[in-house]
């Protein structure tokens, strides 16, 4: 109890020394538990430790959970073994969700991760009529992957990335020629 409250959650060492028929009774455990209300990215990690392929049969799968967070998870995985492309569709269907549940640190780190055409394409469109929780985090990261900011949330220009958190829409359309101007 005691990892999990400090946000450590399976031992997934002890996941990869399991024999075939414990590792099979152990992805039972993980694929009922993604079925259930209290599924978490955790469980997506230990079914990665697994290293069966059923395992990784069911981390496919999982790129079309219900939850936006189960799915990130998976397709990382997915890119981890050569997937790309999964990857790629995912994030830039999350950066182009109006309404979305899923935590902005975990969305930026995989499209910093993947930065393709879409998914830089994908940013902006977000920082200007994506979820309210992303668009500022979505202009940060666009200005960065241009090479116009030394990091993926440059304070230097913390007012500019700011208004695209605002409610008006036509703040947000003068934010974004702005920032358009900075990427050249």
């Amino acid at each position: 109890m005691d990892q999990v409250r400090d946000g450590e959650g399976y031992d997934l060492s002890a996941l990869h020394g399991l024999s075939n028929p414990e590792a099979a009774f152990i992805l039972d455990l993980l694929n009922e538990r993604l079925e259930g209300a209290g599924a978490n990215f955790r469980d997506v990690d230990a079914m990665a430790a697994l290293e069966i392929p059923p395992a990784r049969m069911a981390i496919k799968r999982l790129a079309a959970h219900p939850s936006a967070e189960i799915r990130l998870r998976a397709v990382r995985y997915l890119a981890e073994r050569g997937d790309e492309a999964a990857a790629t569709r995912e994030i830039v269907r999350l950066l182009r969700a109006p309404v979305t549940d899923i935590g902005a640190d975990a969305l930026m780190t995989m499209a910093e991760a993947h930065p393709t055409a879409a998914v830089r394409a994908a940013l902006l469109e977000c920082a200007l009529d994506g979820a309210d929780h992303l668009r500022v985090h979505a202009a940060a990261l666009a200005l960065y992957l241009a090479g116009r900011a030394a990091e993926s949330f440059d304070w230097n220009y913390r007012p500019l990335f700011l208004e695209f958190g605002e409610a008006d829409r036509a703040v947000r359309v003068k934010a974004m020629a702005s920032l358009h101007a900075l990427m050249g």
